[in-house]
């Protein structure tokens, strides 16, 4: 069933989910790390953008995964969460963990606004 799923799906689709998945794993990590460092300079909003952004990206890739109809809007927001987050991990560039999360979010943004912009012309909406 899942294999019949995937198979329906468009290659972006396939990505996007792939990016979702890769963002979440590093930003639930990354957050972990923040929590971890006492007396580095990480801040709080950092560390709620990454919890934040890790749920958003798992939510995106279970509605494209499972076909929703919704996961458009899902998809938008997630863009918008992720490009914060990735804003916020900007502010420590220097730390090479909040820099690899960076690049993972950006990444994520693009594919999920990618994909919520396909998807809408697509519906004719």
């Amino acid at each position: 069933m899942v294999y019949a799923t995937i198979n329906r799906m468009t290659n972006d689709m396939q990505q996007c989910i792939q990016n979702c998945l890769d963002c979440h794993a590093i930003c639930l990590a990354t957050s972990t790390y923040c929590l971890e460092q006492r007396g580095v300079p990480v801040g709080d909003s950092q560390t709620r953008a990454l919890i934040d952004c890790a749920d958003i990206c798992s939510t995106a890739a279970d509605f494209m995964v499972r076909g929703s109809e919704q996961h458009p809007l899902v998809c938008n927001l997630c863009a918008a969460i992720a490009s914060r987050c990735a804003a916020e991990c900007r502010r420590s560039a220097t730390d090479p963990h909040l820099n690899s999360a960076q690049q993972a979010c950006e990444l994520c943004a693009d594919s999920c606004r990618a994909m919520a912009t396909h998807q809408h012309a697509h519906r004719g909406t």
